[in-house]
């Protein structure tokens, strides 16, 4: 995803606390009813993903707007300060993480006024939020994965990889083919 200015506009983010992230579902709902205007699309074979800033606005659609993708991806990305309390649904997501990032730790970090949010509290609030079970681990390559599964079929993985804040394109290609082997694509 890519912000519609110089920055996305999430609650809880550097001077900007009192956002909603209302603008900002309501820009991704534009650009979706604008493609479906162009060209047919099929929420059950498209996938939301993000990296950094990108990835945290991912986490935020798959709270706010969990329908219109059959999963989310987010790259080195989590809610500012602390997740939500609830979502407004539930849907697959596959997060994909560096275990050595400093940009944006595991842990959250402060910056400014606010913090980045931490992503195991992200990671459990989602899990709670949707009676995702226990979670089982497995490797792929250099990946490292905790997966979970919930009684409606969604998915909730994990999968930290040696090194920082950084993207790589297979990670893209590997959240796709999680969420085609849960059954979700």
């Amino acid at each position: 995803l890519k912000s519609k200015g110089d920055d996305w506009a999430l609650p809880n983010a550097p001077g900007r606390k009192s956002l909603t992230g209302a603008e900002e579902v309501a820009y991704v709902e534009a650009v979706l009813a604008d493609l479906s205007d162009r060209v047919a699309l099929d929420p059950s074979r498209m996938m939301a993903t993000g990296f950094s800033a990108g990835g945290m606005m991912t986490w935020h659609l798959a709270c706010a707007m969990p329908d219109r993708f059959a999963g989310f991806a987010p790259v080195a990305g989590t809610f500012w300060k602390e997740p939500p309390e609830t979502c407004d649904g539930m849907a697959s997501v596959v997060h994909i993480h560096g275990d050595a990032d400093r940009t944006v730790p595991l842990a959250g970090r402060a910056i400014g006024d606010t913090r980045q949010g931490d992503v195991f509290d992200t990671l459990d609030m989602y899990a709670a939020y949707g009676s995702f079970g226990e979670p089982a681990t497995q490797s792929f390559g250099d990946l490292q994965c905790t997966m979970r599964a919930n009684p409606g079929g969604d998915v909730l993985e994990f999968c930290l990889f040696p090194g920082g804040h950084s993207f790589r394109t297979e990670f893209v290609k590997f959240a796709w083919e999680r969420l085609e082997a849960a059954g979700q694509m």
